[in-house]
């Protein structure tokens, strides 16, 4: 049986944000990162979520309650940057068939987009298959990638995530349109934790 799960990178700095916006709290009362492990695991059976080196074992019992079937490990690296993030989780799931890079601050996201995502990308069957999101034609999040490309991702280094294995492996990236603008909307600023009408 195949396995597709979901690669969390939650062990950014938040720089932009002004403190721990995964720890930062929503309308409906629950954080930024417990909301998105909360969605992905109603859609992934395997997710695999990547802390900073100096996060404390409070914060992976938060986030288990949201995501039970979530696991952790902490990147040593993560100051370095998303790459280093990317290739330390990657090299922590070497059983899975592929798997999604998500973001812990995307809480947005609904389960149902996930699951479509799922679907569509087993429909492609390859180990090579990289499947892209787009809403209204604009990249978003998740991508997902089979496992032949996993090597080349636990080489990434820096800042510059899964771009660069995008862009070698042009010719297996696939792009599905998603009627879900979440997709394009991450937590930069204090003002994106509000909804998209009080924003406007």
């Amino acid at each position: 049986m195949s396995t597709t799960g979901a690669l969390v990178l939650a062990a950014g700095m938040s720089r932009r944000f002004g403190g721990d916006k995964r720890a930062a709290p929503l309308p409906n009362g629950t954080t930024v990162a417990a909301e998105t492990l909360h969605q992905l695991s109603a859609a992934f059976d395997k997710i695999h979520v990547v802390l900073r080196d100096n996060d404390s074992d409070a914060l992976i019992e938060s986030l288990t309650i949201a995501a039970p079937n979530a696991r952790f490990s902490r990147c040593q690296d993560a100051h370095l940057g998303m790459g280093y993030s990317l290739a330390h989780g990657v090299a922590q799931v070497p059983e899975w068939d592929g798997l999604a890079v998500c973001l812990a601050d995307m809480p947005f996201i609904q389960a149902r987009t996930y699951r479509q995502l799922i679907e569509a990308f087993k429909a492609e069957a390859k180990s090579r298959a990289i499947l892209v999101p787009t809403y209204r034609s604009k990249r978003g999040h998740p991508v997902l990638f089979g496992s032949e490309h996993f090597r080349a991702m636990q080489l990434l280094q820096g800042d510059e995530g899964a771009k660069r294995v995008l862009k070698a492996q042009a010719s297996n990236v696939r792009f599905v349109e998603i009627d879900d603008a979440a997709i394009l909307r991450d937590i930069d600023h204090p003002d994106d934790l509000l909804p998209t009408a009080e924003r406007d």
